[in-house]
């Protein structure tokens, strides 16, 4: 087998194992992920001038409520409410390849994976303001390719991060001299 193909071939089955691996752990660190992107997405809806409550269940999902407020800026009642499951497959597809990815030290390949997540998040938190804006009567678009992104977002991502390993030289073969 060809240098090549053989570094090719252990990568993906690097990623598949470590898809698996993520997955099963993902439902404990979806909540987490989903209130980060809450958090961001309260951010976006303040830009907006919106006054939008939003909160993480046990499952990562996100819930949204538009509220009215008193004059001393307390709830006073609900206008409606809307859920966004958390899904979120793409993070563990994103950290999959960058934990797989052959010829690049932990250290730079830790660094770029956080920065991917950072504007992962981002992405999913602009989606979820759009998401939630058009649901709760306000006009936005709401992109119609972001089911696709849970696969493309990820991979392209990595490949704009990563894509000096793949075409660096791989680290020369140890010589063997007889002793």
């Amino acid at each position: 087998m060809r240098p090549a193909t053989r570094s090719c071939a252990l990568f993906v089955g690097r990623a598949a194992l470590l898809v698996l691996a993520l997955a099963l752990a993902w439902p404990w660190v979806a909540p987490q992920y989903s209130r980060l992107v809450a958090g961001l997405a309260g951010a976006g809806f303040e830009l907006r001038g919106m006054t939008v409550r939003l909160e993480v269940d046990e499952h990562g999902d996100l819930q949204a409520e538009e509220l009215t407020l008193d004059r001393r800026g307390r709830p006073l009642r609900v206008l409606s409410r809307y859920g966004l499951r958390g899904s979120w497959e793409g993070v563990v597809l994103l950290a999959a390849l960058f934990l797989a990815t052959p010829r690049m030290a932990w250290r730079p390949r830790l660094l770029r994976l956080a920065v991917a997540l950072a504007l992962l998040a981002a992405y999913h938190a602009l989606y979820a303001v759009a998401y939630f804006s058009q649901a709760l009567g306000h006009r936005v678009p709401v992109p119609l390719w972001y089911p696709f992104s849970e696969v493309w977002a990820p991979i392209l991502l990595w490949a704009a991060l990563s894509f000096r390993a793949w075409f660096s030289q791989p680290p020369p073969e140890p010589s063997r001299q007889p002793a």
